[in-house]
């Protein structure tokens, strides 16, 4: 598991590669109020091979400069709506999953 204060490490990151990993623990539940890092400067984020069930909610929103996202070999990975907040995504791999890409309707 990767717990929010790896997460805090990596705030000022370009490209973070994350394998293996079974979730992603965003809240730092140690403040009074739980805080979601940032990563402001984040263009690359790879998520493969994990035992994911979903993308936390509000990750997304927190990677706005994203423009490579590799999901792939996440096989356990359905439905994935947030990709619509991913305003500046050029290359998205989701090879070897069982993801959907969901549309919202207004």
């Amino acid at each position: 598991m990767v717990e929010s204060r790896d997460f805090a490490e990596w705030k000022e990151a370009q490209m973070i590669s994350l394998w293996d990993i079974d979730r992603i623990s965003l809240f730092d539940r140690s403040l009074a109020e739980p805080k979601v890092p940032s990563f402001p400067k984040l263009e690359t984020l790879f998520l493969r091979r994990s035992s994911m069930d979903e993308i936390p909610t509000g990750f997304l929103e927190k990677i706005p400069l994203v423009r490579v996202l590799n999901l792939s070999y996440n096989y356990r990975l359905g439905m994935f709506w947030q990709v619509h907040q991913l305003v500046n995504l050029e290359y998205l791999n989701m090879s070897f999953t069982s993801i959907k890409l969901g549309v919202l309707e207004d």
